[in-house]
């Protein structure tokens, strides 16, 4: 994501760029098979207006999961309830915006999405005071590796290498998260 600047084109051009991109997304079903030469055809701009606002393919998918994720990752959980309702609204959106995960979660690169989901989960727990901190020495590494189960289960979903239903998901990473905070 290059540019900063939000005038009036720069926003048209990045509007554009990323309605073709959702386009053929849709379309291809996989972030790898989408070149920068369709993109700029179907945005109807020149490449050197696509580097201008953008890297590469991923940089698009990366801002478009920040801007869908930032008013969800703002939020600061209090409390084990509201850290409940935090990771609830979190799989809700991911579930809203199926196709985009299913694009970012099944492609060769999705480390860049599932090393912040991870680090955001953890931390969110992490900063919960009432908790289940115990063993104590351990609580931080316990943390990290429910939020891997956590995207490891997501992963499995778009990725279809499990049995459960996306309601089925939601309701065992929420049980998961009651039992063992």
């Amino acid at each position: 994501m290059k540019i900063k600047d939000k005038n009036q084109s720069s926003v048209k051009t990045k509007t554009a760029i990323r309605t073709a991109f959702a386009e053929i997304v849709k379309e291809k079903g996989d972030l790898d098979k989408i070149t920068v030469t369709e993109l700029v055809r179907r945005a109807n701009i020149n490449r050197s207006t696509f580097y201008l606002h953008y890297s590469d393919i991923y940089d698009i998918a990366a801002e478009m999961e920040q801007s869908l994720m930032s008013d969800v990752m703002q939020n600061s959980p209090r409390n084990r309830e509201e850290l409940l309702t935090f990771t609830e609204e979190l799989l809700d959106l991911i579930h809203k915006n199926e196709n985009l995960y299913r694009q970012i979660l099944t492609s060769e690169s999705p480390m860049y999405f599932l090393r912040k989901f991870r680090r955001e989960i953890a931390v969110k727990i992490q900063s919960i005071p009432d908790v289940n901190h115990n063993p104590t020495p351990w609580f931080q590494m316990k943390t990290e590796i429910f939020a891997d189960g956590i995207c490891e289960q997501v992963v499995y979903y778009f990725r279809g290498r499990t049995e459960y239903t996306f309601e089925e998901l939601k309701l065992g990473i929420l049980t998961c998260l009651r039992e063992y905070f």
